[in-house]
């Protein structure tokens, strides 16, 4: 089987045990926590990868704050099980700014949901941008050639990773 194929499996799985899809801005979503690490790492790595992608570390922080530390913790348990050793190490320095960043991100989120103002978000990335910046964010982009070494993670382990997903 393709690997494409297999991770369009590895979706269809999370489709039918969490058909509301994943919460990532909710307080009470269970990050995945009941499901196998090999499919969660899958999922998370590539929340992480579009965030950055997307909006950088700000907007993945703020988009996935209350459960950051599983989404890193999967990722970078992941990015070494794939062998993206700098995506890993990556993860490791995101870790130190988010905790560093947190609070004030906190701040943003409790005006945003407090006066039902949705440019605070717009406020915290642009001045996120300017203290969280990283250049190993380049190693998240599309180009940066993880999500080959994803694919072949999951051709090499089609086996179990079909064996998860029947079971």
């Amino acid at each position: 089987m393709k690997p494409e194929a297999i991770e369009a499996k590895v979706y269809q799985w999370f489709q039918r045990h969490y058909p509301d899809g994943p919460q990532w801005t909710s307080s009470s979503f269970d990050c995945f926590r009941d499901a196998p690490l090999e499919l969660r790492m899958l999922v998370t790595m590539d929340k992480v990868e579009s965030e950055i992608a997307n909006g950088g570390l700000p907007q993945l922080l703020w988009n996935v704050f209350f459960h950051w530390r599983h989404v890193l913790a999967d990722c970078e348990t992941g990015y070494e099980i794939i062998g993206a050793m700098p995506q890993c190490d990556a993860v490791r320095e995101f870790r130190a700014r988010f905790e560093q960043y947190e609070p004030t991100c906190r701040s943003y989120i409790n005006r945003c949901v407090s006066e039902q103002k949705f440019d605070y978000f717009n406020q915290w990335c642009d001045y996120g941008f300017t203290v969280m910046k990283a250049e190993s964010e380049r190693l998240f982009y599309s180009d940066s050639g993880v999500g080959e070494l994803r694919l072949a993670w999951m051709a090499k382990h089609e086996k179990r990773l079909t064996q998860i997903l029947v079971a």
